[in-house]
């Protein structure tokens, strides 16, 4: 199995990585896997929190609040040979193998998968996308704009 690059992007982050990190072996169980992140400039101590807490972390400072897309390339810039990237808010905190779960449901044509979202302390799933994508949907949102166009569903 490929290396999994683990991608987060920080900005001020330094409260909630801890939880996220201690999470994060079990959730990645049974995986090859590298953490990456990008911090877009934080003010905080979110990089000595990284340097303390995951040493072997791979840490792209932006040096700027470059945005969120622009630090998912940075860290997948820097992330090296990888088969599957798993990105990562770092406010999330893995259960047991679901970035398994969610690794092994791609191929055979599926190139991106989506995890349900739990509330702390609940059973009761969240789906993390909203709605499928589609033709018409994103003709729509190119001609009247995302708002708009989200508010007619087939």
């Amino acid at each position: 199995m490929s290396t999994v690059a683990v991608i987060v992007v920080t900005w001020n982050s330094a409260a909630v990585l801890p939880g996220f990190l201690a999470a994060l072996p079990d959730g990645m169980a049974g995986l090859d896997w590298r953490l990456v992140v990008a911090d877009n400039d934080s003010a905080d101590d979110t990089v000595e929190v990284l340097s303390t807490l995951a040493p072997e972390a791979t840490v792209v400072q932006t040096g700027r609040n470059a945005g969120y897309a622009a630090g998912i390339n940075a860290a997948l810039d820097a992330a090296g040979e990888h088969g599957v990237a798993l990105i990562c808010n770092p406010d999330v905190r893995m259960r047991q193998g679901c970035a398994k779960r969610l690794v092994d449901s791609l191929g055979g044509g599926v190139g991106i998968a989506v995890p349900l979202l739990y509330e702390e302390g609940s059973d009761t799933p969240h789906r993390s996308l909203r709605r499928e994508s589609t033709v018409l949907r994103a003709l729509g949102e190119a001609v009247i704009g995302n708002t708009r166009a989200a508010a007619f569903r087939p």
